[in-house]
């Protein structure tokens, strides 16, 4: 460091005043910072290097050529700065020299660098506002708002490591948590879940398995750091789909289970999603106990004489497809020799159900097999992203196309003409075919299609259905208390009780191949035939009281409907039905409304949406 000469010197400030840099190639700053007469451009060797000077202690240091220090450029520095030369004038310090340049005060980009963004001037405004930290989120009503950017590509996302810098939203619900990677989705919120579940669970067996996404290895590392360090024995499934590891759950006699999967979100997501003793979604409860580990920092710490142990087991895919064989008429199907075509988006649910179409005696076409988590199309199975499925049926003059989530709990459907007939009827026609076999009782959520009451109504006896607010776990709490034979939901998601307390592709599978080889007509016969209905989905954007506000005229004006409000409002008539629900963590209101056809279905929606 080089010094000032000693001399008679002015008190030093008693606040220590932030410090500063000269530019590149100029002289340090002159007074106030020097004694009078003293300093690099009054005599002293100058190197052409920056010059760092504190004003407390009158002290100036040739700064290092790639220094990443900042200059005091914020406006509230700059007024700090006045006020001090203000100050200073008491001390009698000289008058700077004329030789000395004062130094220039512009402001340094951020440290790290960060590419340049392309966010409007809203959404940099609104990046400033507090939010919680990836490693302490609070659950709002166990979600976060969906964030509309998290398509957007990596690069125009600020890197969460940064201070300041924005965070993506954190979704966190019953069945777990999701963000995305390297924004909320981090190694320490990862392993700060695995040892809050660890914990409560209180150690023991723990079965963990994750889908292709290729940061499911990371994030699976971190959760199983927290979970060994919470006590638990961890068994390593790998390559894992979300039923195929809540069988394990089951078969192994585990405590619980996580999955590391963001089902049909895009790859830039991956998430936590927790698994009971049952091999279930856990209970609104159960997740508030796990969350509230997490948020009070309550998690357990094992000494090393306690620390966890892992192992790996790899038989998933065949304990999985034992299970379906068994619940199905295997040979009844293997008669039928059908045609299949699977698209498994590249994710974990390629393997499982090749196999389980393998051994029913099917001809497989398997398209988008790889399990490298880089989906072919968008994850989610809807009409938009199936276009090549639809083609490899047609082409192929296959019976049926199947198409998997990158999870493998939901399922879509395609016709032997290359028709997508869509996530509803794989509910429809999976209950078809339980309910001929084994009358009984069926769960589904109050925004699935009516089909299900069709067809339950047409076989009579004791076939029945239950509604349930939205959500797997609302579902499966109804299959257990009534003791459904089959439920799910209108989202390709089917409950097959028999197999595991999850939606499951490969019981969906299972299920609707026995139709077929039961029926022997081609599958688009069987759907003519069955209940057509439209359903559309609107939503509006209000502020909580208007939503409350049109919630009670709702509820008052129901045009002579039945009126369920066990999630929101739901009104039958006999033309179709009306959901409107809430939205827990978003200023707005969903509605769904279904009828034969599209102007009924928009009609009944208007009449709802006129209430506002």
């Amino acid at each position: 460091m080089i010094r000032p000469p000693r001399g008679p010197l002015p008190a030093a400030r008693p606040a220590r005043a932030p410090e500063t840099q000269a530019p590149r190639g100029e002289s340090p700053p002159a007074a106030p910072w020097h004694a009078p007469g003293v300093g690099p451009a009054q005599g002293r060797e100058y190197t052409g290097r920056p010059w760092t000077c504190n004003r407390a202690s009158r002290n100036c240091w040739p700064s290092p050529p790639r220094s990443a220090w900042r200059f005091a450029a914020n406006r509230s520095a700059a007024r700090a700065e006045a006020t001090a030369s203000s100050a200073a004038s008491a001390c009698s310090l000289s008058t700077p020299s004329p030789t000395s340049r004062p130094a220039t005060r512009k402001p340094l980009p951020r440290w790290p660098p960060s590419p340049k963004s392309t966010r409007t001037t809203s959404a940099r405004t609104s990046a400033k506002k507090s939010r919680p930290s990836a490693g302490h989120a609070e659950p709002r009503a166990f979600a976060a708002a969906a964030n509309p950017r998290y398509n957007e590509p990596s690069e125009r996302r600020s890197p969460a490591g940064r201070p300041g810098a924005r965070r993506m939203s954190l979704m966190m619900s019953v069945s777990g948590v999701r963000g995305v990677i390297g924004d909320s989705m981090t190694p320490n919120l990862a392993a700060a879940m695995g040892a809050a579940f660890g914990t409560y669970l209180r150690g023991g067996p723990v079965v963990l398995g994750m889908d292709s996404r290729p940061s499911g290895e990371m994030v699976a590392s971190a959760v199983k750091a927290g979970l060994l360090s919470a006590g638990c024995h961890v068994v390593e499934l790998g390559l894992a789909t979300t039923p195929g590891t809540a069988v394990m759950v089951t078969e192994l006699g585990a405590k619980g289970g996580v999955v590391i999967t963001a089902s049909h979100n895009p790859v830039i997501w991956n998430g936590i999603k927790f698994l009971t003793a049952s091999g279930r979604a856990p209970s609104a409860q159960i997740a508030e106990q796990i969350f509230a580990i997490h948020r009070d920092q309550r998690a357990r710490h094992e000494d090393v004489d306690r620390v966890g142990r892992s192992e790996r087991d790899l038989s998933t895919c065949d304990r999985h497809v034992a299970r379906v064989i068994r619940v199905v008429d295997a040979a009844a199907i293997r008669r039928r020799q059908l045609k299949v075509v699977l698209d498994s988006v590249n994710g974990a649910g390629g393997a499982s159900g090749r196999t389980l179409l393998e051994m029913l005696g099917c001809k497989v076409v398997h398209i988008n097999a790889d399990p490298t988590g880089h989906f072919a199309h968008p994850p989610e199975p809807t009409a938009e992203n199936l276009v090549s499925l639809c083609e490899a049926v047609k082409k192929n003059g296959a019976d049926i196309g199947f198409a998997q989530d990158p999870d493998a709990d939901r399922l879509a459907i395609v016709d032997n003409s290359g028709r997508y007939i869509g996530e509803e009827y794989t509910l429809a026609l999976a209950a078809k075919f339980v309910l001929s076999k084994s009358p009984g009782a069926a769960a589904a959520n109050l925004s699935t299609s009516r089909m299900i009451d069709d067809i339950a109504s047409a076989l009579g006896g004791p076939c029945a259905v239950y509604r349930t607010a939205v959500g797997e776990a609302n579902v499966v709490d109804a299959i257990s208390a009534r003791k459904c034979v089959i439920g799910g939901e209108g989202n390709g998601g089917v409950i097959d009780p028999r197999v595991v307390l999850v939606r499951d592709s490969l019981a969906s599978m299972g299920l609707v191949l026995g139709l077929l080889a039961e029926d022997w007509r081609p599958l688009s016969a069987i759907v003519d035939e069955m209940p057509r209905y439209v359903m559309v989905k609107q939503k509006y954007e209000l502020t909580r009281e208007q939503i409350n506000v049109w919630m009670q005229r709702v509820r008052l004006d129901t045009h002579g409907g039945r009126l369920s409000d066990v999630d929101g409002l739901r009104i039958d008539w006999p033309e179709g039905w009306v959901h409107v629900r809430p939205s827990n963590t978003e200023p707005i209101a969903r509605v769904i409304s279904e009828a034969a056809d599209e102007a009924t279905a928009l009609a009944l929606a208007k009449r709802v949406a006129d209430l506002r």
